[in-house]
């Protein structure tokens, strides 16, 4: 916002802010990628056709799942707290060689690309096999319903994550690997269009999740209208008549003492 009132952008004005902000944006990058991956994986699990990998599936084990990938997206993002520096023409940068290697070489070839796609489609495509097996086996049809249905939800957020990240994945390479002068006024805006383009579908796949559910599962809709629809709505037309003052006549028993 500052940035588009003043002309001014608050991290290259900042050291410390620079340093903070490529670490959220880090730990939060690595954090969604990681409950994705988490959440087909459990959903194989608990399709599986054997008993002891379905036993698998539990709270613990998200619980567990969760602390490991927020652990691990801590700890991998504390380099960019110490080598995150503002450049007076590129502006909040990272000036290690090394570690802009790092993540040219493996970080977003593997760590934020192939590894997630891989578990995810691999993950997804297993429990969307163990759904159609489902048949076979002797278990309430309300049961095996839900179970169709969240792998849907979950197969369709993970070609979501894979179609809206992959852009902004392929742009970042490109940008770690190409110099443009700056005398090149054309190159640098078709640059920065590419970057805005790809930076916001990549910055969409955090907020979609609640339309992706909206439009695969019938279930989640019916609780959606219900809860907006009628029990909130009901809530809100309800609350005028709370407050008004009940005033009702009272028959008040006239006693003749003489």
């Amino acid at each position: 916002m500052w940035n588009r009132i003043g002309n001014i952008d608050p991290v290259n004005l900042s050291e410390v802010w620079c340093k903070i902000r490529s670490w959220l944006i880090n730990v939060f990058c690595l954090t969604s990628l990681g409950t994705v991956c988490s959440a087909a994986c459990d959903q194989y699990l608990s399709t599986n056709h054997r008993y002891s990998l379905r036993q698998r599936s539990t709270l613990v084990l998200a619980y567990q799942l969760v602390f490991i990938v927020v652990f691990f997206a801590t700890i991998h993002s504390i380099p960019l707290l110490v080598y995150s520096s503002i450049d007076p023409m590129a502006g909040c940068q990272i000036s290690n060689r090394i570690l802009i290697r790092y993540y040219t070489v493996f970080y977003y070839p593997f760590v934020t690309t192939s590894f997630p796609i891989i578990v995810v489609s691999w993950s997804s495509f297993l429990a969307y096999r163990n759904v159609r097996r489902l048949v076979r086996r002797h278990i309430p049809v309300i049961r095996r319903r839900l179970d169709r249905q969240l792998t849907a939800m979950i197969l369709t957020r993970s070609m979501c994550l894979i179609a809206l990240g992959l852009p902004y994945i392929i742009f970042s390479l490109y940008a770690l690997n190409s110099t443009i002068r700056k005398d090149d006024e054309l190159r640098l805006a078709i640059s920065q269009l590419f970057q805005v383009v790809t930076l916001s579908l990549f910055y969409t796949n955090y907020s979609i999740n609640f339309y992706v559910f909206l439009l695969i599962s019938a279930q989640f809709r019916r609780q959606v209208k219900y809860y907006f629809f009628k029990r909130w709505f009901r809530s809100i037309t309800q609350v005028p008549h709370r407050s008004r003052n009940k005033i009702a006549p009272q028959a008040i028993a006239i006693i003749d003492l003489d």
